[in-house]
């Protein structure tokens, strides 16, 4: 990150989740490994504070705070944090007005924190194509209206498409239920594409990837990542069950592989794993 002028290392030590059964975070486990980060790195580091009780612990390891879409109108916590003295990343909530947003950053100025930044990250539309729809509008309004520093943060990494198949989805990053109903999802531990190694890519056999289904060997993989465009051609395709995790690991070049559960037709959860391997062109 450092190297493509990355300034900030972002990472989640606790998890807001829509499922009280998902994956929480590791907290302070994770705000230890932030930190170790930001030493050999020497970035600052971002991460996102949940609770009031927990600012003076985040604060112990963090540069910036970060307050998630699910507590943009949180305002016992936005009260807390005017008393903190770190810089605090407001996100705006996925129904939350521009004017909404602009009053809870309010909240944390009126309190003395005058360190805060204010992020459009998306709203709730009737759009199921894509998780949030990214409100680019609000970018002009919010410097029009407000003197804090605007950050925009469309979460989505970019497009696959297979043209002889038909695919064409959005690219998230997350592997968790939630991600794939919306999007094709990018296992958090692998490489991005453009990097050495091996690009996971997740997808559900009955919505963006049954048209796997119909792949062949040499069919050509595009992966649209802004401003670029990485293409692959298909290696091989096969079987496996889900606990071999083989056919994920890196063999040392750049590389994509599309996972999804086999068979297509089936009821009930998937014996089996389709896994589709292919290695860039050009």
């Amino acid at each position: 990150m450092k190297e493509a002028d990355g300034t900030v290392l972002r990472g989640g030590a606790f998890k807001p989740r829509s499922s009280p059964y998902s994956f929480q975070g590791m907290g302070e486990e994770a705000l230890k490994y932030l930190a170790e980060a930001r030493e050999q790195t020497g970035l600052p580091i971002i991460t996102e504070v949940m609770d009031s009780d927990e600012i003076d612990l985040v604060c112990e390891y963090a540069d910036i705070l970060q307050v998630g879409a699910r507590n943009t109108q949180n305002y016992s916590l936005l009260k807390a944090l005017g008393k903190a003295r770190k810089p605090v990343f407001l996100k705006r909530g996925m129904s939350s007005t521009i004017q909404e947003l602009l009053m809870s950053a309010e909240y944390i100025l009126s309190g003395g924190n005058m360190q805060v930044m204010v992020g459009e990250r998306g709203i709730r539309t009737f759009e199921t194509a894509t998780r949030f729809t990214f409100d680019v509008n609000a970018i002009p309004v919010l410097k029009e209206l407000t003197h804090l520093p605007v950050v925009a943060d469309p979460a989505a990494l970019g497009r696959i498409e297979i043209p002889r198949i038909g695919v064409s989805a959005i690219v998230k990053i997350g592997s968790d239920e939630q991600t794939l109903s919306r999007a094709v999802g990018l296992v958090p531990q692998s490489a991005r594409p453009g990097q050495i190694g091996n690009v996971v890519l997740a997808g559900h056999r009955d919505t963006f990837f049954r048209p796997l289904r119909d792949i062949q060997v040499s069919d050509r993989i595009r992966v649209r990542v802004p401003p670029e465009t990485y293409e692959y051609k298909v290696e091989s395709v096969m079987v496996v069950s889900p606990e071999d995790t083989n056919v994920l690991r890196s063999k040392g070049k750049e590389e994509i592989t599309l996972v999804t559960c086999f068979p297509f037709r089936y009821i009930g959860p998937s014996p089996d794993r389709f896994v589709v391997s292919a290695t860039r062109v050009n």
